[in-house]
């Protein structure tokens, strides 16, 4: 087991039984939605076509694993961290997340919304020496903590010498033609990790392209971390209208919609894994409103949190990542997720996985539910990812998709307000 269940605030609670009708219904719109989703996202060439690509994948919000996503680039990527490096410089720095255990915008064993202590300004060389450090030496992870880049405020502009290099294109050679007057990125996001970190399961108001070097990635972090548009809208929350609903990415409602955003993710080395889930899924998550807090190091170093001031609330998914990538005593125990990860036949279809191998990307439609893992080049190297971050339109299966994963979804037992 991951954890004990006994005191376990992130698992699912017990069904009201004046709910139950309502989690039938659910229940069998998400067998539905389950019966029409491919098993794996088709698989698109590239170049792609651009109109053959707006017709199949963006229009219909269908994910698509991009193969070869970087043969188009003007110029070749780096392959390696080293690589990275240089195409950096000696002088680079960006700003480091640090967690306990590489659990970065997720929800604590006692129920809080945790988010990671933040350190700017830390060379990247001593940020890639760290992260072969923890992979190598348990103790030095425990000592202290797991480190990662995951700043969402288009951190490639941290990197200045890579930005420079043309190596990270600013925005997509295709983008253009499908996306139009959308076609410069919301953000363009580079993100580097160890093998621990785990990016929790969430859905983003972003039509996502993410590309990767596999240095190992660690993990999208949920606040609006300096984000362009105030945010909260990696959550799925509307950007305006006064209170995100959930604030951060696991957005929910009652608030006007958005204006149109979208989203892309590339990989340039090793292997990231997206499980799955389609808009209107998130009552099988565990959603509920949590309190929001912030790790920070007391005396001794240990780890301490403290809870955000003024007082906050996220709605956040307690779900854990699909087994055997849940860590006893880290994430919440799978086997407590019956209607996520139930017996093969027995209820409901699992997350859908797909592996993004180097040099490839994955098309991430608006909305959809996602958890990721990741893997680098080889044990203990970090891995290295790009998000192009689009607006997406916002139309009637947005509200739709609210009306499911928020205002029914908060009927199934949830606390907090729906």
């Amino acid at each position: 087991m991951a954890s004990d269940g006994a005191s376990d605030a992130r698992l699912p609670r017990p069904v009201p039984a004046a709910a139950a009708s309502l989690r039938a219904a659910l229940a069998a719109a998400s067998a539905d939605a389950a019966a029409l989703t491919p098993r794996a996202p088709p698989r698109v060439r590239c170049p792609l076509d651009p109109v053959a690509f707006l017709r199949d994948h963006v229009g219909p919000r269908a994910p698509a694993l991009l193969v070869g996503a970087t043969a188009d680039w003007p110029v070749p990527p780096p392959t390696s961290a080293t690589a990275l490096a240089a195409l950096a410089g000696p002088s680079a720095r960006l700003t480091v997340a640090r967690t306990p255990d590489g659990r970065a915008d997720a929800v604590s064993r006692n129920g809080a919304f945790m988010q990671p202590l933040e350190e700017a300004g830390v060379p990247l060389a001593d940020l890639l020496a760290s992260i072969r450090a923890e992979a190598a030496d348990a103790g030095h992870a425990a000592a202290r903590g797991v480190s990662y880049a995951q700043r969402q405020c288009s951190s490639l502009a941290e990197l200045p010498g890579l930005a420079a290099s043309g190596a990270v294109p600013g925005a997509l050679p295709w983008a253009a033609a499908v996306f139009g007057p959308r076609a410069a990125p919301d953000a363009v996001n580079v993100w580097i990790g160890g093998a621990a970190s785990v990016t929790a399961w969430h859905r983003d108001a972003y039509e996502n392209v993410v590309r990767g070097w596999w240095v190992r990635w660690g993990g999208a972090g949920g606040r609006a971390r300096g984000r362009p548009g105030g945010g909260g809208r990696r959550a799925g929350a509307p950007p305006r209208g006064g209170g995100a609903p959930g604030g951060g990415r696991g957005g929910g409602g009652g608030t006007p919609p958005p204006p149109p955003s979208s989203l892309k993710a590339v990989v340039l080395s090793g292997t990231k894994t997206f499980h799955l889930l389609p808009p209107g899924d998130g009552w099988r998550l565990a959603l509920a409103q949590r309190p929001a807090a912030t790790w920070g190091r007391g005396a001794g170093g240990a780890w301490v949190p403290a809870c955000d001031d003024p007082p906050r609330r996220v709605r956040w998914a307690g779900a854990p990542p699909p087994p055997p990538h849940a860590v006893p005593g880290i994430d919440a125990d799978p086997a407590a997720f019956p209607d996520l990860y139930g017996p093969a036949g027995a209820g409901l279809p699992g997350p859908v996985s797909v592996a993004v191998r180097a040099g490839d990307g994955l098309y991430l439609p608006p909305l959809t539910w996602h958890c990721v893992t990741q893997a680098g080049p080889a044990p203990g190297e970090p891995c290295v990812s790009v998000n192009y971050w689009h607006d997406m339109a916002f139309d009637g299966r947005w509200a739709a998709a609210e009306l499911a994963d928020v205002r029914l979804a908060a009927q199934l037992g949830e606390g907090g307000d729906g």
